[in-house]
């Protein structure tokens, strides 16, 4: 356990005496803004999905009451016609 955490203070102390160059400095912030702008996209086109799927569930509302009206019509009609 001694000799781990001794280590792992040889690797802080070996990365902090480390500098990024102004490029590496620069290529980690594009990734980071890329990254961001990922999320953002992907959070993005999740909503649009979502919005459809909720607007495709209300749009079909109509249709199920239609149909089932007309179901309900033919069989008030075919027992009253047949049912004599």
């Amino acid at each position: 356990m001694v000799r781990q955490q001794e280590t792992e203070e040889m690797m802080g102390s070996f990365l902090l005496g480390m500098e990024l160059t102004t490029e590496e400095k620069r290529r980690l912030e594009d990734d980071d803004r890329r990254r961001v702008s990922e999320k953002q996209y992907r959070a993005k086109v999740r909503a649009e999905l979502q919005g459809e799927l909720v607007q495709a569930q209300k749009s079909s509302l109509p249709w199920m009451l239609g149909i089932s009206l007309v179901l309900a019509v033919v069989a008030i009609w075919f027992v009253d016609h047949f049912g004599r």
